[in-house]
């Protein structure tokens, strides 16, 4: 069983979170662009499709990169990939569409566009705009890149997350192994969130919260401060892994 060079997968994931971020910068940015150009008849189910859209790539895709891992990891069992990805797509339209948490996130997506198109809209009107001229504020105004890439940032850490963490109960359910989770800290300077590169090399039990109370990075259920732009990746490792490398912890 190799040990992970995790400095590669740190480089390896960074490149991989700029495709995905890349990705869920159009796909955002087109959303609030039909948002902002249909101001006058709101539709909420816009954002949720990019969502759909978004995490349809970006969790399938995380999910088998998951499960490589922990094949890898993994000396008592082999399950071939193409076992666990049958159900995924259904899953991914059920949970962005029903979960509750990710109901509440686009739901405050919404809502802060709402506020924006009526700031713009205000604005406009006291500047005694045209018609033409307004809806095209409108659109320059809430449908703004550096806005897009925010919630891709976010949303690719998540969906990234979610994909690793779903392929692990798959795993866990098939095999009954137990797994373990090791935090990554993106190594990148612009994320200096020290107690999140204090968390680097400290496995703890995947049922288990990591040290900072989040289950994994871009939880939905932390705090903002903890969640929103994060870069981290997570890692589920074998207990034979823990138990070789980690030997402390196990």
């Amino acid at each position: 069983m190799k040990r992970i060079n995790f400095q590669k997968f740190k480089r390896e994931q960074r490149k991989i979170n700029k495709v995905y971020v890349s990705f869920g910068e159009r796909v955002f940015l087109e959303a609030l662009k039909k948002q902002a150009e249909n101001y006058q008849e709101f539709r909420p189910e816009i954002m949720e499709e990019a969502y759909l859209k978004f995490y349809e790539r970006v969790f399938v895709d995380s999910a088998k990169r998951g499960l490589k891992i922990v094949r890898d990891t993994n000396k008592k069992a082999m399950i071939d990939d193409a076992f666990f990805l049958t159900g995924w797509q259904a899953w991914i339209r059920d949970f962005v569409r029903n979960d509750i948490i990710m109901r509440e996130l686009i739901t405050n997506v919404n809502a802060r566009t709402l506020r924006e198109i009526a700031i713009a809209l205000s604005e406009g009107i006291r500047l005694g705009l045209p018609f033409s001229e307004l809806s095209e504020s409108i659109v320059k105004y809430v449908a703004s890149p550096s806005r897009a890439r925010g919630i891709a940032v976010t949303e690719a850490t998540r969906a990234n997350a979610e994909g690793k963490k779903r392929s692990s109960d798959d795993w866990e359910k098939e095999t009954g192994l137990q797994l373990w989770k090791l935090w990554i800290h993106s190594g990148n300077p612009r994320e200096p969130r020290n107690n999140h590169i204090a968390l680097e090399n400290r496995p703890v039990r995947k049922e288990l919260l990591f040290e900072n109370d989040l289950d994994k990075p871009g939880d939905p259920n932390g705090p903002a401060s903890e969640t929103v732009r994060c870069q981290c990746s997570i890692v589920y490792i074998s207990q034979d892994y823990v138990e070789e490398y980690f030997p402390s912890f196990a």
